[in-house]
């Protein structure tokens, strides 16, 4: 329990800190879109606090890039959440990551959702969440809360709870329709935004 605090404790002052540093007034008011930089040089410094899985610092901290669902198929507050930078969960089919590996997966630090948004035609990711924690159930153990739906199916999900989000500067663009995800080094967000020029760590088995 004391553990939890502590991480959440220590999200909630690298992220005051981004917004000090980058200008970003608190969300209260009006949030100004910052670049992920920053974010993720702080974050670099913070492997044993970072969340409360222990990732070994030998490994790359990883970034999930991947479709929300269609809006038809989630309820108003799933969406408006990823709409707004609020979202908690994500969740995404098991089958949909199986070639890569358990420690792949446990090494994501970061989440970017590509959202679809009205007089958009294409899919952009406008925030990068921060990972708190990574589980596989199976879809029928999944509330609404956590996927917008209720789904009767014993299929295997990977299930991801969120923490704070920041906007970026340079969403991130090209997702692949209708249904697109990868995983790739995080480090790689600091020179490029488009899903398709981001390198893949599946074609890298040294990750």
């Amino acid at each position: 329990m004391n553990s939890s605090l502590a991480q959440k404790t220590a999200h909630l002052k690298w992220l005051k800190a981004i917004r000090a540093s980058s200008g970003v007034v608190p969300q209260e008011s009006q949030v100004r879109d910052c670049d992920c930089r920053i974010w993720l040089k702080q974050q670099a410094k913070k492997q044993a606090v970072h969340k409360p899985r222990v990732v070994e610092a030998k490994h790359v901290e990883l970034v999930l890039l991947a479709s929300a669902a269609p809006k038809s198929a989630r309820n108003f507050d799933y969406n408006r959440r990823f709409e707004q930078g609020e979202a908690n969960w994500y969740h995404i089919p098991f089958s949909s990551l199986q070639d890569y590996t358990d420690e792949q997966i446990q090494a994501i630090a970061y989440l970017a959702v590509g959202i679809t948004q009205v007089g958009v035609a294409d899919r952009t990711a406008p925030y990068l969440y921060a990972v708190h924690e990574v589980s596989k159930v199976p879809r029928h153990m999944l509330t609404v809360a956590q996927a917008g739906t209720l789904k009767a199916s014993e299929e295997d999900y990977w299930l991801f709870e969120l923490t704070h989000s920041v906007p970026l500067a340079h969403p991130i663009q090209d997702f692949v329709q209708p249904f697109s995800a990868k995983i790739a080094k995080a480090k790689d967000l600091l020179h490029t935004y488009s899903f398709t020029a981001l390198a893949d760590v599946k074609e890298n088995s040294h990750v």
